[in-house]
């Protein structure tokens, strides 16, 4: 794996990202050291191809190390993740969203926490990337927006309680309209 590292050619992420998918814990954390050593624009944009493989492991591990990379010229792919893919993958592209995503991505991610079946656990997590792209959006109405619309919105408890949550960890002032 680290052979094939050297190389720094695109072509080497499909066989990484099917170990990261298929290998022992071993294999996983070497694949995973290779791929983050990669570098260039040609990697990224591979990387992104790799999000639209047939092969659902090697989609979910491609979100995954967009992540780690810092891949910020697959947000819009993120996006359509969000809204038509399967469970474990949207997962993955919005936590993803919370270390990549902007204000602009902030409603969509609210609306899929809100209406999506998650476990408490995956429920937690998204609202942690919520609160990240909130806190890095300007201060005002605008990034607490989607959370007061939802708190509106939901009749179950369980997500209420996460929108409340998420609103107090931003802690804007304009979330105290949402508590009236």
């Amino acid at each position: 794996l680290r052979a094939v590292g050297r190389f720094n050619h695109p072509d080497s992420l499909q066989v990484l990202l099917k170990t990261c998918a298929t290998g022992n814990a071993d294999e996983i954390q070497l694949a995973r050291e290779v791929l983050t050593g990669l570098n260039g624009k040609k990697i990224d944009e591979a990387l992104l191809k790799e999000t639209m493989s047939a092969d659902n492991a090697v989609r979910l591990e491609a979100v995954k190390m967009m992540r780690v990379r810092r891949t910020l010229g697959g947000i819009p792919i993120l996006v359509r993740i969000v809204y038509d893919d399967v469970h474990e993958i949207r997962y993955e592209a919005l936590i993803t969203l919370g270390i990549l995503g902007t204000q602009s991505e902030l409603k969509m991610m609210v609306d899929s926490w809100r209406r999506g079946r998650w476990s408490e656990k995956e429920r937690v997590a998204i609202g942690g990337s919520i609160v990240s792209v909130a806190k890095r959006s300007p201060s005002g109405s605008d990034r607490v927006a989607a959370l007061h619309g939802a708190l509106k919105k939901s009749s179950s408890p369980d997500v209420q309680m996460s929108i409340i949550r998420a609103l107090n960890e931003i802690q804007d002032d304009a979330s105290i309209a949402a508590y009236r």
